[in-house]
């Protein structure tokens, strides 16, 4: 098997020499000791540490598999107990803050690039932090955009299984850098192959030429903006180096069978 680039070496949740993230039994310690800080008891509409930490792991499992589905069919834990001294807003974004980190590594154990992964996880930092009221941050847990945003990722972008060294580093470079413009030739320069051998070669084993599955890459994640950003189509196209946003539309249209716009009113509908 490969050995991983270094940028990709990771602690990530079960992996063998890696240590557990998070560790479980601490965090029920430090949640019990926090809910205990005022003395009182939850009381009947109020959730445990158990049932945050059984609902992270069935969210981070999820998001290791992309399993979309089995998250939207996911309850949301009710509203936890108050912290004394501590705001509900600041609470709540403390919650969605730790949710946040864990579905980014989870999503780096499913597959997605380290890059590609701490790019949405500041995207959703931001939207966590401009929260400015509790019911904006409820409707964020509710609407469970932080997993199913990693869920989306994992299942369009995670790196596909193959055994060649080279054709391992050149996937892995369009996804770190598929934003930007990259030729046959300057990926053929950075995996140390000419850029005939290196097509040949790339296409014998994934079944793709290079600009094909540069393109893929392109649009899958176009469809995760189009799901979970406000970005406008332009915006969009212009942040996935699309020489133009015509082209963009032409080249989604064409894979996808809808334009982005007729892609993102069809995602609004379905609620995801």
């Amino acid at each position: 098997m490969a050995e991983p680039d270094q940028t990709y070496v990771t602690a990530a949740p079960g992996k063998a020499g890696a240590s557990s993230w998070p560790d479980e039994q601490l965090l029920r310690e430090v949640i019990d000791l926090v809910r205990g800080i005022d003395g009182g008891e939850s009381g009947p509409s109020d959730i445990s540490a158990y049932d945050i930490i059984s609902y992270e792991e069935q969210v981070c499992h999820c998001v290791r598999t992309g399993d979309v589905e089995s998250v939207l069919r996911m309850d949301v834990p009710g509203k936890s107990a108050p912290v004394a001294g501590v705001s509900p807003v600041l609470h709540l974004k403390c919650l969605l803050v730790a949710l946040n980190a864990q579905c980014l590594h989870a999503a780096i154990d499913g597959g997605i690039s380290a890059r590609m992964g701490y790019g949405l996880n500041s995207q959703l930092s931001t939207h966590i932090m401009t929260c400015a009221t509790e019911d904006e941050l409820l409707e964020l847990v509710g609407s469970k955009v932080i997993p199913l945003s990693y869920c989306l990722l994992v299942r369009e972008l995670s790196v596909p299984a193959v055994s060649d060294k080279d054709i391992l580093r050149a996937i892995r470079y369009i996804h770190d850098h598929h934003h930007e413009r990259i030729s046959v030739a300057n990926l053929a320069e950075h995996v140390g192959l000419t850029p005939e051998y290196l097509s040949a070669k790339f296409r014998r084993e994934t079944g793709m030429t290079v600009s094909g599955f540069l393109s893929e890459v392109r649009i899958r994640e176009a469809k995760v903006l189009l799901r979970f950003s406000s970005l406008s189509i332009g915006e969009i196209a212009a942040q996935l180096s699309f020489s133009s946003q015509s082209y963009f539309q032409t080249a989604f249209k064409r894979k996808v069978g809808m334009t982005p716009q007729q892609y993102r009113n069809a995602a609004g509908e379905d609620g995801t």
